[in-house]
């Protein structure tokens, strides 16, 4: 992508989402970034950090339009950094961690970023008798 084709994604996301869209001079641009395997560093043109589902479907549809790579990052626990890429844009679940109980506190809803460690806290916190089935590392993301 040249210059004037990332100002234009960022520009055009920034103006379809309510979630944010970084890049490489913003602040949280290298925390979206960190995966477990530090030895893997590829820096994509922009991270877009939906704040929902729609903005999400909104990302995917124009990258995919539009031929922009597009990786997705949840836990960023892919040992080869598949959640990354350096030519296009990632899509960081982050911000998408909310926790809530559902249904009489007995089942959870756990947003796209929320990590496994944010799950077991929140039912310890609330000394719920339910646990959730997941990962055993506590770092990995609930969705992959």
């Amino acid at each position: 992508m040249t210059n004037a084709e990332v100002n234009n994604t960022r520009r055009d996301l920034i103006g379809m989402i309510t979630g944010r869209v970084l890049n490489a001079g913003d602040q949280s641009f290298s925390d979206s970034l960190s995966i477990d395997n530090g030895r893997v560093s590829l820096q994509p043109y922009l991270v877009a950090k939906p704040a929902n589902t729609q903005d999400v479907s909104k990302i995917v549809a124009y990258c995919h339009d539009r031929g922009v790579p597009l990786t997705t990052k949840a836990g960023g626990h892919s040992a080869a950094g598949y959640c990354l890429n350096s030519q296009g844009v990632v899509l960081d679940l982050g911000d998408m961690n909310n926790i809530a109980f559902m249904n009489g506190d007995t089942q959870l809803s756990v947003g796209a970023g929320a990590r496994w460690i944010g799950a077991y806290d929140f039912l310890r916190d609330r000394q719920s008798p339910y646990t959730v089935i997941g990962g055993g590392c506590a770092g990995v993301g609930v969705a992959g």
